[in-house]
This record gives C-alpha cells, sequence and structure tokens, in this order.
C-alpha cells in the first residue's frame, strides 16, 4: 500500500512538473529590449552626428580627438577620448560655445571638457601626467579625467 502512495505522489510530481514546463514554453525569451535598430540606433547617429558637427568648434577651444567608442548595450553610448592641447581665454569660451549654437551634443561635450579641464588642473597626482578626458554619452553621461605616470 506504501508502495502505492509512492508511486501517486511521483504521478502528481510528474504531472505539475509538466505544467510548469508548459508555462515555461510560453516565456517570450526573445529580449526585444536589445533590439538596437528599431530602439538605439537613431539617437545613436543622431548622438554621431551632433558630435562630428562639434568636433571642428571643440578642436578651437584647444581639444583633439583622440577615439571614439560606440557603445550598443542598453543604453546606448558614445564615448569621446580628447587630448588637451592648449588652453583659452574665458572671452574666446563665450565665443566657441556660441559657435555650436543649436547642437546640444556638442554644448554638452565642450562645456563638461572645459569643467574637467578646471578640475585636472586643481589635482596634483605626485608623478603621474595628465593624458585624456573621456566624455561617455548615456545616462547618465560621464566624464573621466585619465593620468598616466
Amino acid at each position: 500500500m506504501a508502495f502505492g502512495k509512492m508511486l501517486d505522489k511521483v504521478k502528481e510530481q510528474g504531472e505539475q512538473f509538466k505544467e510548469k514546463s508548459q508555462e515555461i514554453k510560453k516565456i517570450d525569451i526573445s529580449m526585444p529590449e536589445l533590439n538596437l535598430k528599431e530602439k538605439g540606433l537613431d539617437k545613436i547617429k543622431d548622438t554621431i552626428v551632433q558630435v562630428t558637427d562639434a568636433l571642428p568648434v571643440i578642436k578651437k577651444a584647444g581639444y583633439a580627438v583622440n577615439e571614439i567608442e560606440i557603445g550598443m548595450g542598453l543604453p546606448p553610448s558614445v564615448v569621446v577620448h580628447f587630448m588637451y592641447e592648449e588652453g583659452i581665454d574665458d572671452d574666446e569660451k563665450v565665443k566657441i560655445l556660441e559657435e555650436l549654437g543649436e547642437n546640444k551634443v556638442g554644448t554638452m561635450l565642450l562645456k563638461s571638457l572645459l569643467k574637467a579641464t578646471e578640475v585636472q588642473a586643481a589635482i596634483k597626482m605626485g608623478n603621474l601626467k595628465f593624458k585624456e578626458i573621456e566624455v561617455e554619452m548615456s545616462v547618465p553621461p560621464s566624464v573621466t579625467i585619465k593620468f598616466v605616470e
């Protein structure tokens, strides 16, 4: 008799397992949120256009592009690496910012670079020397100041 009860219990658990496996098959694992073609490609393109339009103006402010990275994750990101070549006075900064006009990405980039340069000038890192400023345009944006030996 005990064997019969055990067999019934095994059958019951088998049915439960079968029901759960049917539920699992119904779960959508296609992860449509990772479809960058639909969700993020237009934003990346727009950001890149604004960055490339702004580069000649940013160059006038003393910053040269060293590298551009495009991150294809969620959220997508564009990371621009700048080398600082030479400083400009405050009047020139205002003129250059005005030159960027409606280019929001370019304006954000230049303001980030100017602020990072101020911070970098105030930091002493022993034997380490300032190398570059990295601006990541994602949500949220971030600025990294790099030093090397």
